[in-house]
């Protein structure tokens, strides 16, 4: 477990070294425009995701949740969460009703299309989920004629859809983490596909579920941001790399994934 910590946290450091350079003379110029002044308003996804985000004693936690409140309070900003659908995020951006949007959010070439990333601060990569009593599916192309969970909007569908195209297969979306969890418990579903490093937390507090075969792609997360707000990406991603060079970002990482780290 120390040895897999290790690579992980090294992984990053090696991740941000390589970044930091194209970053560093960026900064950002003229005043942080928001929707609210004074005020960061983030959405954030309507469900729990441990360890990025979720509800502990009733209040909002995690990662990402600590992440995005030590950015904002950098920009000296207060963070004002807001909480909807995965799908929603982005267009909610665009329609310039949140400022942003943090929730182990992949970066891809379509979603950049819409809104702005952040320079990323996650890696990981995802991979299909099974009942640990079943043996059948060991890799993709065995979810051929399975039924498969999927989060809407996400990048897990995705994926999903292009699986289908070798091994067809019915694509079961879902809004709701908890419900798609059940209904792979509950046999209504054969699998689902989830980023593992949400699935090493699932199958920390739930043992009767298993990872099977390789991790099907490689992503990053970032946060996301209205393209015509270049001063507020900018804000973020010089606190990102503030956080970097000062510690702050490994301090989070190892008190939110000391148990996350693959096995």
């Amino acid at each position: 477990m120390r040895w897999n910590l290790y690579l992980v946290c090294l992984s990053i450091l090696l991740f941000f070294v390589v970044t930091c350079g194209c970053f560093e003379n960026e900064g950002y110029e003229g005043e942080i425009k928001t929707i609210k002044p004074g005020v960061l308003t983030v959405g954030i996804v309507n469900y729990n995701v441990p360890p990025f985000v979720f509800e502990k004693d009733g209040k909002l936690t995690g990662f990402d949740v600590e992440l995005i409140t030590e950015i904002s309070r950098r920009l000296g900003l207060k963070p004002e969460f807001k909480r909807y659908d995965f799908h929603l995020l982005l267009p909610l951006i665009k329609a310039n009703e949140i400022d942003c949007a943090i929730s182990a959010i992949s970066i891809t070439q379509k979603r950049k299309q819409e809104v702005s990333f952040s320079r990323p601060y996650f890696e990981t990569g995802e991979i299909i989920v099974v009942r640990s009593d079943d043996n059948r599916i060991k890799r993709d192309a065995d979810l051929r004629g399975k039924k498969v969970g999927v989060i809407k909007g996400t990048t897990c569908e995705e994926l999903a859809i292009s699986i289908s195209k070798s091994a067809p297969l019915t694509i079961v979306k879902y809004r709701d983490v908890d419900k798609m969890l059940d209904d792979l418990k509950n046999g209504e579903i054969d699998a689902i596909i989830y980023d593992e490093i949400l699935v090493d937390g699932v199958i920390k507090e739930r043992p009767y579920f298993k990872k099977v075969g390789r991790r099907l792609t490689s992503e990053y997360y970032g946060i996301a941001v209205n393209k015509n707000n270049e001063a507020l990406l900018n804000a973020i991603n010089e606190a990102l790399f503030e956080m970097e060079k000062d510690g702050t970002y490994m301090k989070l990482y190892n008190k939110w994934f000391g148990n996350f780290t693959q096995k």
